[in-house]
């Protein structure tokens, strides 16, 4: 909005990437990037050089290192030994829902896909 001169509206919630882009910020505003897609079809949450998608109504998680993956190409998700990282990375994705009053409950989803995936 800033490189077309435009006022930020009031139902933007997010800071300006101006800061960073110009280099006067060198740190963004955010720990993490939250996403919500189209009404319950997909989150993400991106924090510290991963990235966690949630399809719900799929019943599906994908995990990305996208420090060391940044294509996307290899979905770590059913690794046992990335659980702890989806976990820790889901935590943060249901506090970020909860600051942006997202309503989807995505509770029942992670439950079935732990006992799919890790047969608990």
């Amino acid at each position: 909005l800033e490189i077309a001169g435009r006022k930020k509206p009031d139902y933007v919630e997010f800071n300006s990437l101006m800061p960073l882009l110009n280099g006067s910020q060198s740190k963004s505003h955010y720990d993490a990037v939250y996403g919500a897609y189209l009404e319950g079809h997909q989150r993400m949450v991106r924090d510290n050089g991963w990235k966690l998608i949630v399809y719900p109504k799929a019943n599906r998680v994908r995990l990305y290192h996208i420090a060391e993956d940044p294509m996307e190409m290899k979905d770590l998700s059913e690794d046992p030994a990335n659980r702890k990282q989806i976990e820790k990375l889901f935590g943060k994705l249901l506090e970020l829902q909860k600051q942006f009053d997202d309503p989807l409950d995505l509770g029942e989803n992670y439950a079935e896909f732990l006992k799919k995936s890790f047969n608990k």
